[in-house]
């Protein structure tokens, strides 16, 4: 009785496991499809954001160093997106779940710690280094000097249509109207001095602009594809560390492989024994 009473505590224990380490499973299966998801809408804005390198590469086609730059940058932007994989590890739960199977447990639980001190480090710092130098440096950079381009623009061309009609009125003043003629001549020359003086600092804030859009333009993307290379070196340093773990493990799996097939057929023998005898002590 006392025999039978270990081995119903020992079915109950693994039945109690089985249903929790399926719980944790299904959890993670979710948090897998939802990583996949999430993943895939990365990818596509990814994808998105590339086009964009690639028409602003085109749209600088006249400055061969912009279009250059961009171009490279998108061509490895696009090699990334094409071999790219994130996600997360499984939780301590999950790992703790398996603490009496010590490989599969130590396995979860060294790669959960080497991904949790490595890549979302690395992860914040690409998306940090995204946010200041791709979207709020070029933002400022539109908010700020294209505006104060556009708003010179204006100015420009307001003074450009009163040099237009003061020069329209000067040649329509009734020449036996010397005073009409020495007015128009008078807003005339008021004018067009305005508007040369004008037009320099117009001029000024094109070039301006310019140099300054293709330094803008060139310092964001490299900022931006330092942040990658980082990422990438980071994971490739990792991968490479916990390298020897993997080629061991792998020894291990294989053995497991041989020691479960083993185990099968030993365990399928005793079965076959056991109804053997129990068919002869019914039948005998």
């Amino acid at each position: 009785m006392e025999f039978l009473s270990v081995i119903r505590a020992n079915i109950a224990e693994v039945e109690t496991e089985v249903v929790e380490i399926e719980a944790k499973l299904d959890k993670l299966v979710k948090l897998c499809s939802g990583m996949i998801e999430a993943g895939k809408a990365y990818v596509s804005a990814n994808k998105l954001f590339v086009n964009g390198v690639r028409d602003l590469s085109q749209q600088c086609k006249k400055d061969e160093s912009i279009s250059e730059c961009l171009e490279k940058c998108g061509e490895s932007l696009q090699e990334i997106i094409n071999y790219h994989m994130s996600g997360e590890f499984p939780s301590e739960t999950t790992s703790g779940i398996l603490s009496n199977e010590t490989t599969v447990s130590t396995s979860l639980k060294a790669a959960q710690e080497c991904f949790k001190l490595h890549f979302p480090p690395s992860q914040e710092v690409l998306f940090d280094q995204a946010q200041r130098s791709v979207k709020q440096q070029l933002q400022n950079f539109v908010k700020e000097d294209v505006r104060k381009f556009k708003d010179t623009k204006k100015h420009f061309d307001r003074v450009r249509e009163d040099l237009e009609i003061a020069q329209v009125k000067n040649a329509q003043a009734p020449r036996n109207k010397p005073h009409e003629v020495e007015e128009a001549a008078g807003t005339l020359s008021i004018t067009r001095k305005c508007f040369r003086h004008l037009a320099l600092d117009y001029v000024l804030q094109i070039n301006v602009l310019q140099a300054k859009k293709k330094f803008e333009i060139l310092d964001a993307m490299l900022s931006f594809m330092h942040a990658q290379y980082s990422l990438f070196q980071q994971g490739y340093n990792l991968l490479d560390e916990i390298n020897p773990y993997m080629k061991k493990l792998a020894a291990e799996l294989d053995q497991l492989v041989i020691d479960s097939a083993m185990e099968k057929r030993e365990m399928e023998h005793k079965h076959a024994t056991i109804q053997q005898r129990t068919y002869y002590k019914q039948n005998g």
